[in-house]
């Protein structure tokens, strides 16, 4: 019996010494390199880096475009190649998959933009038509642009609106209590030049701000001029198709 004992137990002994043997003769367990993870530039807490990126290119062409629609026509040419160097800025650069859109109503606009300056100048200023279509699809896809914009960052895009008709009250008991007076606004993107005359290369006197509204005194005779007073009664001229006017069919017409 204590034969047997001991032959089962160098038998085991044997056994297990055999299993390590072939544990440390097996293949080696593979190692699985862990993956660093990429962010993901479409995140909440990455998105706004990326927007900045395409939207300081659109604040750079704005500048650039609010100059060229405040010189005189033949000064066109030097105020166009900034443009086109800023757009193909625009065009190289490289965005996410969730701002194709956005890069895509910014060259459409941007493309507006030039495609008008460059037709009118090659019209010389012949035909108002060109700048008036150019004028209107700019203006569309500039509020497009900004409702994309508004929309990756969260926020909400309010369009800029026109402010209360402007009426003047008469003291009372008076035949007329109020009546309503014509005024242009100037709805953007751009700042709007008053000439000295009804003329694109006529003399900038000043400027009409962004969202600025000031009263009008005359129109051409073919609507395509309104005329407009300071505050000191100095006369000046704005390009109808660059402003919203109201009271435009009460305004008389009034000599260059």
């Amino acid at each position: 019996m204590r034969s047997l004992r001991t032959f089962l137990h160098l038998y085991n002994l044997a056994l297990l010494s055999m299993i390590f043997l072939l544990a440390a003769c097996g293949p080696k367990a593979i190692e699985i390199p862990t993956a660093s993870a990429t962010p993901d530039p479409c995140s909440p807490a990455n998105i706004l880096t990326e927007v900045t990126r395409v939207n300081t290119l659109m604040r750079e062409f704005d500048d650039a475009a609010q100059l060229a629609s405040v010189v005189a026509l033949n000064q066109m040419p030097t105020v166009i190649p900034p443009l086109q160097e800023i757009r193909r800025e625009a065009q190289d650069q490289q965005v996410p998959s969730c701002l194709v859109t956005l890069k895509a109503l910014q060259l459409q606009d941007m493309n507006a933009v030039i495609n008008t300056f460059m037709l009118f100048m090659q019209g010389q200023g012949k035909n108002p038509e060109i700048l008036n279509q150019g004028i209107f699809q700019a203006r569309a896809l500039h509020e497009l642009y900004n409702q994309e914009l508004a929309h990756l960052i969260g926020a909400t895009y309010i369009p800029p609106a026109l402010p209360p008709t402007i009426t003047v009250t008469d003291t009372p008991g008076s035949p007329t209590a109020t009546t309503s007076s014509a005024f242009i606004t100037n709805p953007g993107p751009y700042q709007v030049n008053l000439r000295a005359q009804p003329n694109l290369n006529a003399e900038s006197l000043a400027l009409l701000e962004v969202g600025q509204s000031i009263p009008a005194s005359g129109r051409t005779a073919d609507g395509t001029w309104i005329q407009v007073k300071d505050q000191l009664g100095t006369t000046a001229w704005v390009y109808a198709s660059l402003v919203q006017v109201t009271g435009l069919e009460s305004l008389p017409i009034a000599p260059p």
